[in-house]
């Protein structure tokens, strides 16, 4: 046998409780900011999800209302059961949906049932011009967020001012 080998060592008790001690410290002072981080993601991806939902369904109504050549706030999508002319925006389980004359049976939704209040408000200024505005509140995890938007109605005049949580158009 070599001599070299008779006199190596492996670590002692010593050294290796040092180690582990080092290494629990530095995954002690680690682990809050990794813990920090992680939260910090999934809440900010909570609060983007919300704002892009909604953001989304605004810009959809106010595409779809600007042009109507009717409107007006109903009490329920169900009271035009058939009715193949007219559209409906309103609110079901969460979901903004969207009843179309083309598939009266079987509405659009375009949110994932974060969707906590849709309100709609018919008004008319000094000048005659049309406005409808709507109000959208949604909520995923712990974040919330509403828009507010006022949408210029382009082919009506004349509306009385109505509020409600269902709107019928047509196009």
């Amino acid at each position: 046998m070599c001599k070299d080998s008779l006199n190596r060592r492996g670590l002692s008790l010593v050294e290796l409780i040092i180690t582990m001690t080092i290494l629990l410290i530095v995954l002690a002072v680690g682990y809050p900011f990794y813990h920090f981080g992680t939260r910090t993601a999934s809440v900010g991806e909570d609060q983007s999800n919300i704002q892009r939902d909604i953001r989304l369904n605004g810009d959809f109504i106010t595409k779809e209302l600007r042009n109507a050549t009717e409107i007006e706030i109903v009490p329920s999508a169900s009271e035009g059961s058939g009715d193949t002319d007219n559209q409906y925006f309103y609110l079901e389980n969460n979901n903004i949906m969207h009843k179309t004359n083309a598939n009266p049976t079987n509405p659009s939704t375009f949110t994932n049932r974060n969707i906590l209040s849709l309100t709609f408000t018919l008004q008319q200024t000094a000048a005659g011009n049309n406005f409808v505005t709507f109000i959208v509140s949604g909520q995923e995890g712990t974040q919330t967020y509403s828009v507010e938007s006022q949408v210029h109605l382009n082919n009506l005049t004349g509306l009385p001012a109505a509020t409600g949580t269902v709107i019928r158009y047509k196009r």
